[in-house]
């Protein structure tokens, strides 16, 4: 017998929601340690989520349709502004941090051997997922206010070192 497998692949960005094991998780224990954030200078970069609650959303699309064979699809939301999303995070978690010059906190992590923690946590990280919803009819169901506000419960209900 011969068998004919297709795959279609799911690309995800930095997948965002409670318990996740990712750095968007790290981005809410600095928010709730009250740590000074690079809000100042950070309103050009943006980031892209993959929502869980999306990702499982677009599988079917997947499995159903036979155009997609054999094809690789970026996952995410449209993207947020990183500023806008600590601000966002922030208030969720119902706090006002010092704000403090990207630059700052950059030399300040240097100083310190973590450089390459900024890029990972602050760091432009989008995809363009035109594509995706093009082909496959989509567009993300949950948006990122939507997960941070369910995120930040989650996060709150937790205990915290």
């Amino acid at each position: 017998m011969d068998y004919k497998i297709e795959i279609v692949t799911q690309r995800p960005q930095l997948v965002f929601g409670p318990s996740a094991k990712t750095n968007s998780n790290k981005l809410h224990s600095l928010v709730a340690k009250g740590l000074p954030l690079p809000l100042v200078g950070m309103d050009r970069k943006r980031r892209s989520f993959a929502i869980v609650f999306n990702r499982v959303d677009l599988i079917p699309r997947c499995l159903h349709n036979p155009v997609v064979a054999n094809q690789t699809f970026h996952v995410s939301d449209d993207g947020i502004p990183l500023a806008e999303l600590l601000r966002r995070m922030e208030k969720r978690q119902g706090s006002r941090k010092l704000q403090v010059p990207a630059s700052a906190l950059t030399a300040g992590l240097g100083f310190a051997g973590k450089a390459e923690c900024v890029e990972k946590l602050f760091g432009d990280l989008t995809v363009d997922i035109k594509r995706t919803k093009t082909t496959h009819g989509w567009k993300p169901k949950v948006t990122i206010k939507e997960e941070l506000a369910r995120t930040a419960k989650w996060w709150r209900s937790q205990a915290r070192d």
